[in-house]
């Protein structure tokens, strides 16, 4: 015993009990807690819990080792079981169960060794049974299900192998067939091809098929973005007039839930999508339930939504730091025209929940096309000081809203209802009533004329909605026409320039934004002018992370010091995954530095600017780690550097275009040519040219340009053999005969 004594006490010199708060919420309560030991100096931990922000246990996890090992709990909100399992030495092994919200069964299996074995039950919401599979170290074995009996294309006879392997090339064949549906649904922008498409889904048997799909393979995200995209569709499909909002709680989560699933399994997932990439979905779902929220000033669900879309994988700190660029764009009170959702609810985000800039109104331009969001915005907390009566605002469409524009801001109005009104009597005896006839010639594009303040803003007006005026655009102009000069207004760059309204000669650009002044561009260009310092101003990084510009009051200290305005976390991070989406947001800040540099490029007194612009731009966004969008601008961007001398930067951007896959055979060429021409590395060329003569062996021009890289490369017997063994090949090539003989007549 006195041994035992002994030994106790000394293992309790050696074994130090640790619980350690490693994360809070931002409410202050616990996030995460690691229990843990000192055993020798070495930290092992014992026991991780993981809680939601209203203090509940969200995670449960043992650890032997510093391994998983025994009991693993996940838990809903409301405390309610989600998951238990066990894990042994970091493998799931044993019994596991998943329940629905509502405390019904919804998976009953096991696994060994890290493989599901055996049957697996799967169950309804109401607790039925939906599906039995059985596995062998996660083979499926065999299926046995209620829900295939809904499908006609299955057989549901599983006791032959070659019937079970039919429904198993069936249900995957099918899912591709549905899925089809829903991704060239959710991109298309022909209306009648969506209509076309509306009419031939079947909402509850594509539900059926997906959700079967993703129970016999779980690792595939696609089947799960599939699903999210169904439940989106269905809501299109059903006539939901009656309100404003094509959102609600449940159905918010569900497909945030399944967006969610999808980048669990592959957090870099680039398959198939609707329009929108995973997180930036979860964004944009999240984010219209929480301004659904907001309109009705219920701001604890507002709240709710923000954080359970972040909980999720919405927002994040590259939409966020682009939505905190934009805001910081806008001079204090100003009106901001945003054009989707990427570009509307990141924004609301930060102004909700980080108080950032909620002095900027943002005015989403589709959403601008209702009477609601209209009166919104002018009785709501921005409130925009519209002339519209609310009358006229509820009653406001493209039909009578094209004539009031016309009447209001051209002088087209009299001389069309004139003439239509002369044609309606000839015709068939009666006047004209644009509510019974419409308006049923074509006009425009019509001169147009604003009262901005004192100033007369001249643009000219062409119809949007085939032979109308969509309501979005007659509200830009009727708020150009009401706004007081101390509520400055500005376009999103992603506003197209059809949306702009023919307004471009009096924007400039200033970053991510273009502004609206009242002095027309002298030049008449067809694009923004350039607003040179204050664009170098904003896209400039700060230097001190740590200063957040908050309120109107910090906005106009940032502008009086040298510091930069904009933040471009991660974006140099090769580590980070970015989505197409993404890539598109990054693509519209080297947007700003190129158009720098191609307007000061002409005055070689520039050049030192021009290079220090675009090396910056490198910088913040290399291209190995966010490729450019298109290899035209690419290109372009190589140029550039040529021109200024930045020899390194010039064969960078060559090299990396070389090896790019979606180049064609011109683009190609080019690349080739401007590195045969301009680079310091001859070898560069070659490289390029005997890559290209590979792809294209039967075209003389490439190998033509191989044999001159060769010559340059000082390696003449390359560049003869070379065009010897074409001319082996196409002895009657004149062209390849005379370009030989001139360079052997060169050597003598």
């Amino acid at each position: 015993m006195r041994y035992l004594l002994i030994i106790l006490l000394s293992s309790s010199l050696f074994c130090q009990l640790i619980n350690d708060v490693t994360k809070k919420h931002l409410n202050g309560k616990p996030k995460k807690i690691e229990y843990s030991k000192r055993v020798q100096n070495q930290h092992e931990i014992i026991k991780i819990e993981y809680y939601y922000d209203n203090g509940q246990l969200k995670i449960e996890e043992n650890y032997r080792f510093n391994q998983l090992s025994g009991n693993y709990t996940e838990y809903y909100s409301d405390g309610n079981i989600k998951i238990k399992m066990s894990y042994r030495k970091g493998i799931s092994n044993g019994s596991y169960q998943e329940y629905y919200s509502n405390n019904n069964k919804k998976v009953n299996g096991s696994y060994n060794k890290g493989n599901r074995n055996g049957n697996w039950y799967f169950y309804n919401v109401d607790g039925s049974d939906a599906l039995n599979i059985k596995y062998y170290e996660n083979e499926i074995i065999s299926i046995n299900s209620k829900k295939l009996e809904h499908l006609n294309f299955l057989s549901t006879d599983t006791e032959k192998q070659d019937d079970f392997n039919f429904s198993l090339s069936n249900i995957k064949s099918e899912y591709l067939k549905h899925s089809d549906i829903i991704f060239s649904y959710r991109k298309s922008n022909n209306p009648t091809e969506r209509d076309s498409l509306l009419k031939i889904f079947n909402f509850n048997e594509t539900l059926h098929l997906f959700e079967i799909y993703n129970i016999i393979f779980p690792n595939d995200p696609e089947g799960y973005v599939a699903l999210a995209e169904t439940y989106f569709m269905n809501r299109m499909r059903i006539d939901r007039t009656d309100d404003r909002f094509l959102t609600d709680y449940n159905y918010a989560i569900k497909v945030s839930t399944l967006m969610n699933k999808a980048i669990t399994i592959d957090p870099n997932y680039s398959g198939r999508i609707g329009l929108l990439a995973p997180k930036s979905k979860i964004t944009s779902v999240m984010g219209n339930l929480a301004m659904k929220y907001s309109y009705y000033n219920q701001i604890d669900s507002m709240i709710i939504a923000y954080k359970k879309g972040l909980e999720l994988g919405g927002f994040g700190t590259v939409i966020e730091d682009y939505a905190y660029n934009l805001l910081n764009s806008c001079e204090p009170n100003s009106n901001l025209f945003t054009n989707g959702d990427m570009d509307t609810f990141p924004l609301l985000y930060l102004q909700e929940m980080k108080g950032i800039r909620s002095d900027v109104a943002i005015i989403n331009l589709s959403l601008l096309n209702t009477g609601w969001y209209i009166e919104w915005l002018k009785n709501g907390k921005w409130e925009i000081p519209f002339n519209l009566k609310n009358e006229s605002i509820k009653s406001l469409e493209p039909l009578t809203g094209t004539a009031f524009a016309l009447k209001k801001w051209t002088s087209e109005w009299d001389r069309l209802s004139n003439g239509l009104d002369d044609y309606f009597m000839d015709q068939y005896n009666e006047r004209y009533n644009i509510l019974n006839h419409g308006i049923p010639i074509e006009w425009g594009p019509v001169d147009g004329l604003i009262d901005y303040n004192g100033h007369k803003i001249d643009f000219q007006l062409r119809p949007t909605l085939s032979n109308y005026l969509k309501v979005q655009d007659i509200m830009v102009l009727e708020l150009i026409d009401d706004m007081p000069t101390d509520r400055p207004i500005y376009f999103a760059v992603t506003v197209s320039p059809g949306h702009r309204l023919g307004l471009d000669n009096y924007l400039e650009m200033e970053g991510l934004v273009y502004r609206f002044t009242p002095v027309k561009d002298p030049n008449n260009s067809i694009y923004p002018r350039l607003n040179i310092e204050k664009m170098i101003k904003n896209i400039t990084q700060t230097s001190n992370m740590e200063n957040i510009i908050k309120t109107d009051e910090d906005y106009l200290n940032s502008i009086d010091n040298k510091e930069g305005i904009y933040r471009y976390r991660n974006l140099n991070n090769n580590d980070i995954f970015f989505s197409n989406n993404i890539e598109r947001l990054v693509q519209n800040y080297r947007s700003s530095f190129l158009q720098i540099a191609i307007e000061l490029i002409s005055e070689p007194s520039k050049y030192s600017l021009v290079n220090d612009i675009l090396v910056q731009m490198e910088n913040y966004f290399p291209i190995n780690t966010i490729k450019v969008s298109h290899p035209d601008v690419q290109i372009q961007i190589g140029n550039l550097f040529n021109a200024v001398g930045n020899m390194e930067m010039f064969n960078k951007y060559m090299i990396h275009a070389s090896n790019r896959k979606d180049l064609d055979i011109q683009q190609s060429y080019t690349v080739g040519q401007l590195l045969l021409k301009n680079s310091n590395n001859t070898k560069l060329a070659v490289n390029h040219f005997y890559n290209m003569s590979i792809e294209y062996p039967d075209v003389f021009e490439i190998t033509q340009s191989l044999s001159l890289a060769y010559m340059e490369d000082e390696q003449i017997d390359s560049a003869i053999k070379l065009l010897e063994d074409w001319i082996l090949l196409y002895p009657n090539d004149k062209d390849a005969i005379e370009w030989i003989d001139l360079i052997k007549s060169e050597l003598d």
